[in-house]
C-alpha cells in the first residue's frame, strides 16, 4: 500500500501547488516544491500540518500522524474540493485497478 502522505505531496507538487510544512503544528518547517524536502519535513515529527497553496493562498489542509498504517498517516484533511480530488486520487490508484499492479 502507498504511504498517503507520499502519495498526497507527489499529487500536490504535480498539480503545481506549494507545499508548506508545519511540524507538531508548531512551526512552519518548509515552504516549496521539493519532494524530497516536503517528504523529510513531514517525517521528522510526529505529526505534521500540510498546507496546499496556490497563488500564495491557503487552498487545502491536511493531518499527518506519522506511525499509523499507510493509508492513515492522513488522518484528516479539508473537506472542500481540492481535498476531495486527493482522496479520490488515492483512492484510484490505491484500492482501484491501478493498486492491482503495484
Amino acid at each position: 500500500m502507498k504511504k498517503a502522505h507520499l502519495h498526497l505531496i507527489k499529487w500536490a507538487l504535480d498539480k503545481g501547488y506549494t507545499l508548506d510544512v508545519w511540524g507538531d503544528g508548531e512551526e512552519l518547517d518548509y515552504s516549496g516544491t521539493s519532494y524530497k524536502e516536503a517528504k523529510e519535513n513531514t517525517e521528522a515529527c510526529d505529526t505534521a500540518n500540510i498546507i496546499l497553496k496556490r497563488g500564495g493562498k491557503q487552498v487545502a489542509w491536511f493531518y499527518i500522524v506519522n506511525g499509523l498504517d499507510a493509508e492513515e498517516l492522513v488522518s484528516n484533511y479539508s473537506a472542500n474540493e481540492v481535498g476531495e480530488a486527493w482522496q479520490k486520487a488515492y483512492d484510484t490508484e490505491c484500492y482501484g485497478e491501478l493498486c492491482k499492479n503495484q
